[in-house]
């Protein structure tokens, strides 16, 4: 069966027969296939992965939704068992190559109103599998939403107009478009502001940023821009809505926040509208923030990345296989955070963690940290962002697909960086300057590069969407003499580079500048 010249016969009678099972059949079933070893599970997944190509490609849909049943029951036992074939195997390229999405999203919208139970035979909708689907399909599904949904205002408004024409009525009609006219100087607050007035139906709008007194050009950019300073200024500790305990590390929601919980609200709103549109933003959390907001369980792993020294003293905890030992280290039910001790149950001070209880002990200082501390403030945001976005589709996700979407993804391909970098000037590929800058990027560190890069874009990770955000300019134009440090223009990602005599003053005056620079907030 794992032969693709006889395995369609083969297995569209099988997954025939296994969607024909009863309840209590189909769960023992499951939890077969939760107790295979992984191999043999990774077997059975690959069987009916090469009968669903083949079915898509044979045109047979009946047998095509059969088999999508299949491995979603297939996917759900594989969850059961922890995950043993991983998420990504389960992903069918091949299908999600051919699928037309605009079809496929207007089924998927259809059924979600209706069941097969009044009657109506649906046709196969590959998005309610989104396990099959590749990363790029599901932006693609999220973004033709996005888009339909502004163009339908646009749409709307334009019938109204007409309309009234035809009536003789001079009214206009709502303006598809979610406009913000800002101040440069007052960014923040203005953002705030406007959005904390803007009506719910106006969020799915494309929307146009405008800045006082400055001629707007580049739409994209002052999108971009704004989201980057505004972003930028909400996440640092001193702004008082969230905290970070070291700058290297990620930050998260205050257990007793002093900020007021709409200005979660409203940073869940920002959030959504970077989103949705297809605008990447720069968010300083841990993975932890995406799991919550797709409703999969945080563990010690996140914990391990928010707090590294905490998190390794607890898998050390975890890891000691002597009582004794446990017991020497003297822990009750009760945690230090945030310069309070709480108790993790009731009475916890006086209930001591012991080799029997450390498991739950652990799990009520994550359940606390990333839950129960941050109930109210996580809701608000959450709200906010669902508020724009779908979270339908954006459930399609898995979450580090999310946070790679929301916030871009550290797949770094620096060769790549240099070929779409564009010059301006007298600059080119072959100018000497040119040659030493790369020959001293490409010879810096991970972290430097990252910081050269959040040094241009606002951002030390990379877009999944829009490839010119990735486009980088090199400027001589109005640079002044090598005396001076490289500057960058963030909003336009232009690094203006003054013409250096050699390969070290280039690399000093640059380690400098990521030093003292930060695009549009220099020193």
């Amino acid at each position: 069966m794992q032969d693709a010249n006889i395995c369609l016969p083969l297995a569209s009678s099988l997954v025939q027969a296994i969607n024909n099972l009863s309840l209590n059949a189909l769960k023992m079933l499951e939890t077969l296939w939760s107790s295979l070893p992984e191999p043999s599970l990774t077997k059975q997944v690959q069987m009916f992965k090469i009968a669903l190509v083949l079915s898509v490609f044979s045109n047979k849909k009946e047998s095509s939704k059969h088999t999508l049943e299949v491995l979603k029951r297939l996917y759900k036992a594989n969850m059961k068992a922890g995950y043993k074939v991983p998420i990504n195997y389960f992903c069918v390229p091949e299908v999600s190559n051919v699928i037309i999405i605009p079809v496929d999203l207007k089924n998927w919208r259809i059924y979600q109103t209706q069941t097969e139970a009044n009657g109506t035979i649906l046709p196969e909708m590959y998005c309610r599998y989104p396990f099959i689907l590749t990363f790029a399909t599901k932006i693609q599904y999220l973004h033709f939403d996005a888009i339909e949904k502004m163009n339908k205002e646009k749409i709307q408004a334009n019938q109204v107009l007409m309309m009234n024409r035809l009536q003789g009525s001079s009214d206009n009609p709502r303006i598809p478009i979610l406009h913000l006219k800002l101040r440069h100087q007052h960014l923040v607050e203005d953002a705030l502001k406007k959005l904390s007035m803007v009506e719910d139906c106006d969020l799915q709008k494309e929307l146009q940023v405008e800045f006082h007194g400055e001629s707007t050009t580049d739409p994209l950019a002052n999108m971009a821009e704004f989201f980057l300073l505004v972003a930028e200024k909400m996440v640092q500790p001193d702004y008082g809505l969230f905290t970070c305990t070291d700058p290297l590390l990620p930050v998260w929601f205050p257990s007793h926040p002093l900020a007021d919980k709409k200005l979660y609200y409203l940073y869940g709103i920002m959030c959504g509208l970077a989103i949705f549109n297809q605008t990447v933003i720069y968010l300083p959390f841990p993975l932890a923030l995406f799991k919550k907001l797709l409703g999969k369980k945080v563990t010690l792993e996140d914990l391990k990345e928010l707090q590294p020294t905490m998190g390794r003293s607890m898998q050390s905890l975890l890891d000691t296989e002597n009582e004794k030992d446990v017991e020497r280290l003297d822990l009750y039910f009760t945690l230090s955070w945030e310069n309070q001790t709480v108790q993790l149950i009731p009475n916890g001070a006086t209930e001591r963690v012991t080799h029997l209880n450390k498991h739950n002990y652990v799990n009520k200082c994550v359940e606390y940290i990333f839950n129960t501390s941050v109930a109210d403030t996580f809701e608000e945001f959450r709200k906010g962002l669902y508020k724009v976005c779908d979270k339908d589709i954006l459930l399609f996700f898995q979450p580090e697909e999310l946070m790679s979407l929301a916030a871009g993804h550290v797949n770094y391909d620096w060769t790549l960086f240099e070929k779409t970098t564009i010059y301006s000037g007298k600059y080119s590929p072959t100018h000497p300057t040119i040659i030493k800058f790369w020959n001293v990027f490409h010879q810096l560190p991970m972290e430097k590069k990252k910081a050269f890069l959040y040094f241009i874009t606002g951002n030390d990770k990379i877009p999944v969407f829009r490839l010119q955000h990735l486009c980088m300019k090199i400027s001589s134009f109005g640079v002044p003499s090598e005396s001076y440090l490289p500057e960058a223009n963030t909003c336009s990602q232009i690094l203006l580079l003054p013409e250096y005599s050699s390969s070290g003053v280039l690399r000093r005056k640059l380690l400098l500048a990521l030093e003292n620079n930060r695009g549009f907030e220099k020193n």
